[in-house]
C-alpha cells in the first residue's frame, strides 16, 4: 500500500458531493480492498467523534488499482482534515499493509516516522483547527445550502452563485452574517 497523493476536496468531486480532505493510495495484489476500506472507516469514526466532527463522514472509493479514502469536514478545517487522513492512512497502513522491499524504500519520510498517539495526535489537531477556524466562511457556506446556491471558496476568494450570477468576496473580507442577510439571493443563481 502507497499513499500517491492526500489533498483538500473544497467541493463535489468524482467521490461524493462532501468538502473535506482525500488520500489516494495505491494497493498490492495480495491486499484486501475490502478490509482496508472497512479499517479506514473504522479509525475515521474514532478519529472524527475525538475532533467533534460527529456529523462528518468517511468513504473509501475503489478506483483503478486503488482506493480514494475520503472523509468530510468542516469548511474552515480542510487543511487539518488532510492532517487527520494522513495520520488516519499511516494508523490503517500499519493495521492492513503488506509491503515488499520496493514499496519499502520507496516510503516517503513521513510513513516511517512513528505515529503519535491517538490522543496528542486530537489534542495537536484540535490546535490547528482551532487556528484555522473561520466562522465568517461556515456561515456563508450555511447560508448558500440554505438558499440552494452554489458556493465555492479557495485560499484567496470565496463566491456564492455562478457566472454572471456570482457574487465574489475576498477570502479575508468575508460578509458578516448582518450583511449574508441582506443578499437578494434570488439573483444568486447557477449557469
Amino acid at each position: 500500500m502507497i499513499k500517491l497523493d492526500a489533498r483538500r476536496l473544497t467541493g463535489i468531486n468524482v467521490i461524493w458531493k462532501q468538502i473535506g480532505a482525500v488520500v489516494d493510495v495505491r494497493l498490492n495484489d495480495d491486499e484486501n480492498i475490502a478490509d482496508v476500506m472497512a479499517s479506514w472507516n473504522t479509525h475515521c469514526r474514532l478519529m472524527l467523534d475525538a475532533l467533534d466532527w460527529t456529523d462528518e463522514q468517511s468513504i473509501g472509493c475503489p478506483m483503478h488499482s486503488g482506493v480514494a479514502l475520503a472523509l468530510s469536514a468542516p469548511v474552515d478545517s480542510l487543511y487539518a482534515a488532510v492532517e487527520a487522513a494522513e495520520w488516519i492512512y499511516r494508523t490503517v497502513e500499519q493495521e492492513t499493509a503488506v509491503f515488499n522491499d520496493t514499496e519499502i524504500a520507496a516510503r516517503d519520510d513521513e510513513s516511517q516516522a512513528p505515529l503519535n498517539d491517538f490522543h496528542v495526535e486530537v489534542a495537536r489537531l484540535k490546535e490547528v483547527i482551532q487556528e484555522e477556524r473561520d466562522l465568517d466562511l461556515r456561515q456563508l457556506f450555511e447560508q448558500a445550502s440554505n438558499h440552494g446556491a452554489t458556493v465555492l471558496s479557495d485560499d484567496d476568494e470565496a463566491s456564492i452563485g455562478l457566472g454572471r450570477y456570482c457574487i465574489t468576496w475576498p477570502v479575508g473580507q468575508l460578509p458578516s452574517s448582518k450583511a449574508l442577510s441582506s443578499i437578494d439571493w434570488s439573483a444568486v443563481r447557477d449557469i
